[in-house]
């Protein structure tokens, strides 16, 4: 429906534009082609905001087959079953599936790029289940990733310490249906940590969403700002809109100098509370004591997704994809679209294993936070490097069955469709051998574009990634004072350095400006 909606609304403009039947035809051959790509572009940006305008929440507007599904279920040797339950642990039993007996009269349609909604269906077990149906994207590679997190969960299960400290990764379930639309479990009682974040803050100020907003708004005008000054001063004479930052941002990497870059960030995290998370986790308890166990909840889920996500090369960790629950303080990360080193070619790359930004690192003070996350993610990070042929054997599965995006990017490049799995699986198993982060991290930008374009990205990615640099009045970084980037020997001793990378703010404020790096 949606789909009709936007041809329609498409047809309006292109008619009087280019005429219909190409009755303007001479008008279309007289124009430039870069003329005619840029207006048929607009065209499509503007029909697609239009059609985007559509409130209606109704299932029926959407799908009348599933708003009437209750009247094609009469016949008993016809049905469907609750997605998500064949776990593909044990042997099972469709007898004692739950069936679907009808849909939700409502969906819910989220404000994000491709539109997903959540859905709620009605099991004859009396229970409503709800999922988040997604088009216009391959789920197998969340599928997977869900998968592997599960493998992780039963090797942790297998340590004692792990088991006592309850260390384990939150999952849910991924249901892909075609290589262009899945559905994936809804995680109930929760909530962005971004939005938390901002809730917190109104609470705080006695403040309406819309002066939040504002504020949040100048905090990230603040930090453009502080970014168009150090590259002014590195650039002499060259001038920088603040509206476009977009397009001069990724010149931050090779043209400023490490003190601003911190500078900037220091200033920016300044403009906001550094408790914000703490005091959002603590409105979630009715007692002191409460307090604690959940704190510490969110903190063994934190270290875990830490490490799970560090094995795997999650990337895109800003702050709408974590999620945390309200029930117990566990986070949930979700949105894996950017995993195995696809962050580290992005067009601006990202530097960092994991977030371990202001808002996280403060979370357990006045204790020592992090030496208590980098206890568990030790522990963890040990586990799994013990039973790292396990968790490679399931990584097979990539090089078997290639990811549809990956094999129209070997077959674009007239690789071999089984190079690039082979390749990302190698660097899984460098980090479970205890090689260097930053020599992994390294690895994984070299297959980024603007590597093969000069030496100056090269030798600065290389500089920061290894710590070579001093900022005045600031200690030596662990990895530069260590000086060895031979592999870790140690879980401990590559947590350690995870941690340096992850918290260091000259990589931090050189990362992109929608992850939030201030926060």
């Amino acid at each position: 429906r949606e789909a009709t909606d936007f041809a329609k609304v498409l047809w309006k403009i292109i008619v009087p534009k280019f005429g219909q039947g190409g009755s303007r035809d001479t008008k279309i051959a007289d124009m430039k082609l870069n003329t005619f790509i840029r207006q048929s572009k607009l065209a499509v940006a503007t029909a697609a905001g239009k059609a985007r305008k559509v409130k209606s929440s109704d299932l029926a507007y959407f799908s009348p087959w599933l708003a009437d599904f209750e009247k094609f279920t009469s016949n008993e040797q016809e049905y469907l079953e609750i997605p998500g339950q064949y776990s593909g642990e044990e042997q099972p039993q469709p007898e004692r599936h739950v069936r679907i007996v009808s849909f939700g009269a409502k969906v819910l349609v989220l404000a994000s790029k491709q539109r997903p909604k959540r859905l709620i269906v009605h099991g004859n077990d009396e229970r409503d289940y709800a999922f988040l149906v997604k088009g216009g994207e391959d789920l197998r590679l969340d599928q997977r990733i869900q998968q592997l997190f599960r493998v992780m969960n039963q090797i942790l299960r297998t340590n004692p310490q792990c088991m006592e400290r309850d260390l384990y990764l939150r999952t849910y379930d991924v249901i892909p249906m075609t290589e262009q639309v899945g559905i994936c479990q809804w995680v109930a009682n929760s909530v962005p940590i971004r939005e938390a974040l901002c809730k917190e803050w109104c609470r705080r100020e006695n403040a309406t969403e819309d002066k939040q907003k504002k504020h949040f708004s100048d905090v990230q005008g603040n930090y453009i700002k502080g970014a168009k000054r150090a590259l002014q001063r590195a650039k002499k004479g060259k001038q920088y809109s603040e509206d476009k930052a977009a397009q001069w941002w990724i010149e931050l990497l090779e043209n400023t100098k490490d003190e601003d870059i911190l500078k900037m960030v220091e200033q920016t995290e300044s403009m906001l509370p550094e408790e914000l998370l703490c005091s959002a986790i603590r409105r979630l308890c009715d007692s002191p004591e409460a307090y604690i166990l959940v704190r510490s909840r969110f903190a063994k889920s934190y270290a875990a997704f830490n490490i799970g996500g560090y094995i795997l090369g999650i990337g895109d960790r800003h702050l709408m994809n974590y999620l945390l629950s309200t029930s117990d303080g566990a986070i949930v990360g979700i949105d894996f679209g950017y995993s195995f080193g696809q962050g580290a070619v992005l067009r601006i790359p990202e530097l960092v294993p994991f977030r371990m930004t202001r808002q996280f690192s403060s979370l357990l003070r006045p204790l020592d936070s992090d030496g208590l996350i980098k206890q568990d993610m030790t522990l963890i990070l040990q586990e799994l490097r013990a039973h790292r042929d396990v968790l490679l054997s399931v990584l097979e599965v990539f090089v078997q069955e290639p990811l549809l995006e990956w094999q129209m990017e070997m077959t674009k490049k007239g690789d071999d469709t089984k190079w690039l799995p082979k390749k990302k699986v190698r660097v899984a198993k460098m980090k479970l051998e205890g090689v260097h982060p930053s020599v992994v991290m390294l690895k994984d930008i070299e297959q980024n574009a603007r590597w093969r374009k000069g030496m100056k990205f090269q030798n600065t990615v290389r500089r920061l990634l290894y710590g070579k640099y001093s900022v005045p009045g600031r200690e030596e970084r662990l990895r530069s004072a260590k000086g060895n980037f031979a592999p870790c020997e140690k879980a401990s001793d590559q947590v350690e350095l995870l941690v340096d990378l992850a918290t260091d703010k000259v990589l931090l404020g050189r990362m992109w400006i929608g992850w939030s790096p201030y926060i």
